[in-house]
């Protein structure tokens, strides 16, 4: 593993970062299709029923939000260690490879309990690999932009793979272009194919984090008892929790609006296409605003154009004249999107440094564990909740056609919910504490606190 120093030339930088967002594509393959596909696939496809799948999913999510604390907080144990933080990664994508080879190919007949048991174990191996990982990306730098830089890398990978997982319905010889049972069951392979690749690159050409980094971790309970006090950690997780809500309704629903209420099937894979591609050609679109008005104002305009562009999706009726406008819509919504992968990730960092400045101590895996619990949250109760509201309103998506009322009841939990929810997410962020400025004054008193103890940090 290499540190990435300002006297690096630029190519051995960019190598050094495209080498740590490596395992970012084989990630976002894995969590695109558990979050899009899988909960709708299941109902449709496999006979399982909204409420099962609601429960399911909350179920599995609280279970694993169990884990975040522990990996969060032995993960910061280890940081000191040569290669502390890789083992986690590392047993994280085996045990998410496993998961996927059996979530992503069921069997005739199985029942809530299969469903149930993969999913727990997905999101398990999950957690062992990414809040270590993100906690790295946290400690390779903490000058304002550079972090941001690093998680653009991040992000860039993370829709290559959303990108790959989306053209994969179109590489078979079959002509029914969607995400049948023989795609899923391709992509559960090429997962654990990449992360075979990716990790161990990451691991030799990756930029080392900062040195001591781990040297006085606290238990994570202790953390949430100092986040009252933390304001900047309070407004983020206020924000990132009610778009992080939206966002989980969103993908929970979107295979069932297009799928079942739509009726485009075919058209599913394109439209999702064309989602990722808008995230991934937006990355540069985005880095160049948060030059300009940083990132918690850029965060706040991408969560702003969701809420307005989400509603125009309501008219739209089943058939094929609605393929072009959802097409577009949804294109559009992908651009607003791509914000947030890049900024949350490099605002928490932020975050991490001015709880270092306060205590003395760096807890950057604890910070990205109890993100980490907050999304899985967010998923849960925007999933969740997103399968028993449209149950309560009797929509079912292997019906062939729903009532009045069901179909307002998509419309409203899918559309206009999320909407509202994203104008308070954006509201918060905007007033977010730490801009570029506050943030150098905390790098420099971090700096001159690390001269003091013999401690340098990059």
């Amino acid at each position: 593993m290499t540190r990435v120093t300002a006297t690096d030339t630029q190519s051995t930088r960019i190598f050094a970062l495209a080498a740590y967002a490596a395992p970012g594509v084989p990630e976002a393959m894995l969590l695109y299709c558990a979050s899009l596909v899988i909960p709708g696939f299941y109902a449709t496809e496999m006979g399982l029923s909204t409420r099962v799948i609601g429960i399911s999913m909350v179920v599995a999510r609280m279970f694993d939000a169990l884990i975040d604390p522990v990996i969060g907080y032995l993960s910061d144990r280890s940081a000191h260690l040569w290669g502390g933080r890789k083992p986690w990664l590392a047993a994280g994508a085996l045990v998410s490879s496993v998961a996927v080879a059996f979530l992503y190919a069921p069997h005739k007949g199985i029942d809530a309990g299969y469903y149930l048991g993969w999913t727990i174990c997905l999101y398990f191996g999950w957690t062992m690999a990414i809040i270590p990982y993100d906690a790295w990306g946290a400690d390779i730098s903490s000058e304002y932009l550079e972090r941001t830089r690093i998680f653009t890398y991040r992000a860039t990978a993370y829709y290559l793979g959303s990108l790959l997982f989306l053209v994969s319905p179109f590489l078979g010889a079959s002509p029914d272009v969607s995400f049948n049972a023989e795609v899923l069951k391709f992509n559960a392979g090429l997962v654990a194919v990449l992360f075979a690749i990716t990790v161990p690159i990451a691991f030799r050409y990756g930029p080392r984090g900062r040195p001591g980094q781990a040297r006085s971790p606290i238990g994570f309970w202790s953390i949430l008892a100092n986040v009252r006090n933390n304001r900047p950690m309070l407004l983020f997780l206020l924000s990132y929790s009610i778009s992080g809500i939206s966002l989980g309704v969103f993908l929970a629903l979107s295979y069932i609006y297009v799928v079942s209420y739509l009726k485009l099937p075919q058209a599913f894979p394109v439209i999702l296409l064309s989602y990722a591609v808008a995230n991934l050609l937006s990355v540069p679109i985005w880095l160049r605003i948060i030059r300009r008005i940083g990132k918690h104002r850029a965060w706040a305009l991408g969560v702003f154009g969701d809420a307005i562009i989400y509603p125009f999706l309501a008219p739209l009726t089943p058939g094929p004249a609605s393929y072009i406008p959802a097409l577009v819509i949804i294109t559009i919504s992908g651009f607003a999107d791509a914000v947030s992968r890049v900024a949350a990730d490099a605002i928490l960092g932020d975050v991490v440094d001015f709880d270092e400045l306060k205590t003395g101590k760096n807890r950057a895996a604890n910070y990205y564990a109890l993100k980490s619990l907050v999304t899985k949250g967010n998923i849960a109760l925007g999933g969740g909740f997103a399968f028993l509201t449209i149950g309560l309103f009797g929509y079912d998506p292997a019906a062939p056609s729903n009532s009045q009322w069901g179909v307002f009841g998509l419309r409203l939990t899918l559309l206009f919910i999320p909407a509202a929810l994203y104008v308070i997410s954006g509201l918060l962020m905007w007033r977010f504490p730490i801009d570029r400025r506050r943030q150098d004054v905390i790098r420099r008193r971090l700096d001159t606190r690390a001269l003091r103890l013999g401690i340098r940090h990059e």
